[in-house]
């Protein structure tokens, strides 16, 4: 114990508590332990904790290493109160079932370019949240648009319960 209340305390039924009136600091390094003494040196630091385990940090928690994982046997959470940002050269995103992605108000994507692959895509557009119909689609294409199916087989389809406009301005010269 210090004199400034700091102290360690090892408890009877075994608990070990302890208590840093400041900063606490713990180092591991890679000295030898008796367990490894044939190859001179640890590289492993563990800490296992066999029951539920939290960290409660009053300001900022910054966590810096040469590589993080992470992994959980069961559900994985991050919450963010305002802003969740993810930087990195190439983020990539995988899973065996399905990514789902719900904005509240807005989805955005910035990129110099978007390729898209899939084997059905289905788009629904118009519909506003308590199932009245409005809204629309607008596509704005700088340059040319092509609509192409290289199946021989297949067709192409523009169906309208509506109106339809074909409108072309301009002739092409070549």
């Amino acid at each position: 114990k210090h004199a400034s209340g700091s102290h360690i305390e090892f408890k009877a039924d075994g608990s070990v508590m302890i208590k840093s009136l400041k900063d606490l600091h713990m180092h591991s390094s890679i000295v030898s332990s008796a367990t490894q003494a044939e190859n001179g040196s640890a590289d492993t630091t563990t800490q296992m904790i066999d029951t539920n385990y939290s960290i409660e940090v009053g300001g900022t928690l910054n966590i810096k290493a040469a590589n993080i994982n992470i992994e959980a046997g069961g559900k994985a959470a991050m919450y963010a109160g305002t802003d969740f940002e993810i930087k990195g050269n190439n983020i990539i995103e995988r899973a065996t079932e399905g990514i789902s992605m719900e904005g509240a108000k807005s989805i955005y994507m910035d990129t110099d370019e978007l390729k898209q692959r899939s084997v059905t895509t289905r788009q629904e557009t118009g519909n506003k949240e308590d199932g009245s119909p409005g809204g629309q689609n607008i596509l704005n294409v700088h340059g040319n648009a092509v609509i192409q199916n290289n199946d021989p087989l297949g067709g192409i389809t523009i169906s309208s319960k509506g109106y339809l406009n074909l409108v072309c301005a301009g002739e092409r010269v070549d």
